[in-house]
């Protein structure tokens, strides 16, 4: 029986490419969040939001989001149109 939860590829695969391509800067602000040494998450934070061009708190929320909701945590449901 196949495990009704997705992979990431299946979840990446099934999004518009805009909504995809925003999921993958989210998960790759993530994970340089995750690399961080202890101590160093606000300036790396700071790094990745002058960067990206998003504010910290957005990047802290996406952790957060993150780690409570894996990858379906990153999607912003607002950009997604239904038919």
């Amino acid at each position: 029986m196949k495990s009704p939860l997705k992979t990431t590829a299946e979840l990446l695969s099934q999004l518009p490419s805009a909504v995809r391509q925003n999921v993958l800067l989210k998960l790759h602000c993530v994970e340089r969040m995750s690399e961080a040494q202890p101590g160093k998450a606000n300036a790396t934070a700071r790094e990745l939001s002058i960067a990206h061009g998003y504010r910290v708190q957005s990047i802290q929320r996406w952790v957060g989001a993150f780690k409570r909701h894996g990858i379906e945590g990153l999607i912003d449901r607002r950009q997604i149109v239904k038919a």
